[in-house]
């Protein structure tokens, strides 16, 4: 199915970069049948995809993830009284509620968190694409390639990043307080969705491109120089397993790919932007945070997944940002950067099978083992 999926997503690709369901008509839908239907065609294919990968991420067995058996277990242990909410625990309190209440009105079946841990998060990233993005099927494609793994192995910071996709429009409409109560429920979820807060400084960022180049370089020296390890660990002393673990340091070889990716996005977000740079500085620190936080991940593998906040807000943004460009060659450079990815996506799929655990895929069976 997974295979499916990527076939799917590059045929509706193609099918859209090829001007056949051109997005400018829904301005016009209602002076324009034809473009209203193809425009309905297009909401209803993207959404019967999410709809299949919400299926897949809803029903899936505990080994498919990595971290969904440990999940499984919570669930158990707070459904039975062995945990309490408020008790002693190092996972967020949000959370801990989140589970607590799907066991008490809901029911105590296992399957049943996983089913609406997945419609949660569908259903929201599903909105903020049909809100926000101007190409829904380069935003299905950003879905596969940036969160469903996300899904199915971190769930608390797959519920806080899609959580945090809304604090950062509320961000983006200039609603301050509400986006910082939203942020906060976010981290309620996962403690480092504190980290969109720095969005708040987006007119601070520098705007120039060699500029963040000889930043992100400055940053990557310290990074290696262990300066913002021994800073995290004394903000958060609960990350010290993660600096001391086997984890620390590892996978550089896919961490160079994601930062030579990233700063490419970055260039084309400059390319982009650069009439108007002051009017899409918040737009621009998406992009720039997305790549210093893979440049900070080269002595910690594990601060990537602090990117998984700006690759959700980038799956309306990268779309939108290619949209507005006025660069020369639009679809052929589209082609190329999803192309990437979804190339990306299928050689960590079948060559990094340890990473999320997604092959074999296999469905819920009855003798579960909580660990």
């Amino acid at each position: 199915m997974i295979y499916f999926l990527l076939v799917f997503i590059a045929g509706c690709f193609v099918l859209k970069g090829s001007g056949r369901l051109a997005r400018d008509s829904r301005y016009t839908l209602d002076q324009n049948r034809k473009s209203c239907y193809r425009f309905s065609c297009e909401k209803l294919a993207v959404f019967l995809v999410l709809l299949l990968m919400c299926f897949l991420t809803a029903f899936r067995g505990e080994t498919v993830g990595n971290d969904t058996a440990v999940y499984l277990g919570w669930f158990r242990r707070i459904a039975d009284g062995s945990i309490h909410v408020f008790g002693d625990s190092y996972m967020e309190k949000g959370f801990l509620s989140y589970l607590f209440i799907i066991a008490n009105f809901l029911g105590t079946y296992p399957q049943i968190m996983l089913i609406v841990s997945a419609a949660v998060c569908y259903v929201f990233i599903g909105h903020y694409i049909f809100d926000y993005s101007k190409n829904y099927y380069l935003s299905l494609c950003l879905v596969l390639c940036f969160l469903f793994s996300v899904f199915t192995n971190e769930l608390r910071q797959g519920m806080a990043a899609v959580i945090g996709v809304y604090g950062y429009s509320l961000l983006k409409g200039k609603k301050y307080g509400k986006s910082a109560l939203v942020i906060l429920l976010a981290a309620s979820f996962h403690i480092s969705a504190l980290v969109l807060f720095v969005l708040f400084l987006h007119r601070y960022f520098p705007r120039d491109y060699i500029k963040i180049f000889i930043m992100n370089t400055v940053l990557c020296v310290l990074s290696f120089g262990m300066l913002f390890n021994h800073l995290l660990v004394r903000l958060f002393p609960r990350f010290r397993i993660y600096f001391e673990s086997e984890r620390a340091g590892n996978g550089r070889l896919a961490l160079s790919v994601e930062i030579a990716f990233s700063y490419i996005l970055l260039y084309f977000a400059h390319r982009a932007y650069r009439k108007n740079k002051k009017a899409h500085s918040l737009e621009l620190a998406v992009f720039e945070l997305y790549a210093i936080f893979f440049i900070l991940a080269l002595n910690m593998s594990l601060i990537n997944r602090v990117t998984y906040f700006f690759s959700a807000v980038l799956i309306a943004e990268m779309p939108n940002m290619l949209a507005q460009s006025d660069m020369k060659h639009k679809f052929k450079i589209s082609i190329l950067l999803f192309g990437a990815l979804l190339g990306w996506f299928l050689v960590v799929l079948l060559f990094r099978q340890s990473w999320n655990h997604l092959i074999p895929y296999e469905f819920w069976t009855s003798n579960v083992l909580y660990r």
